[in-house]
């Protein structure tokens, strides 16, 4: 009887535990619900402008030799960026699509954006997809400003 009662409390207490979110689980969650609260808002006529520049609106554009894909020019860590960041399961071919695609940048670009420090202007914003998450830092990716500037 004793043995019985023993082995109930040990399942019990397992069923708890496995029930119970883990830290690394609140963790994650935390971090995740501390992303999206960074998310600036990204406006619709720099989208437009973006996708100007990198495709005169073509949404079948491959680029780079194919490392680059639809109307925004998106590349596979831009969206693997996004779907780890949001916890979303994009894949490279949804950059063909023109819906997907300025979701996806819209996304990237909101956090990334909200990282800077300050509230990020429509030049930071586009180095920052030219770039990558620290392009509005990069002396390369002045010359692509230009180029959204004159489409703005």
């Amino acid at each position: 009887m004793l043995k019985n009662t023993f082995i109930g409390i040990l399942i019990a207490i397992f069923v708890i535990h496995i029930s119970l979110p883990n830290h690394e689980e609140k963790k994650a969650k935390h971090n995740q619900e501390r992303h999206i609260a960074c998310m600036v808002d990204v406006p619709d006529e720099l989208i437009a402008a973006l996708i100007r520049v990198e495709s005169k609106g073509d949404t079948h554009a491959v680029g780079g030799g194919g490392k680059s894909l639809g109307c925004l020019q998106l590349t596979k860590i831009y969206i693997q960026e996004v779907n780890e960041i949001y916890k979303t399961d994009f894949s490279f071919n949804d950059a063909l699509n023109q819906q997907k695609s300025v979701e996806i940048t819209k996304m990237y670009l909101g956090y990334f954006g909200g990282r800077i420090g300050r509230k990020p202007t429509l030049e930071d914003l586009a180095r920052i997809h030219n770039g990558g998450p620290n392009g509005h830092k990069k002396f390369a990716t002045k010359k692509y400003w230009e180029k959204v500037k004159k489409e703005l």
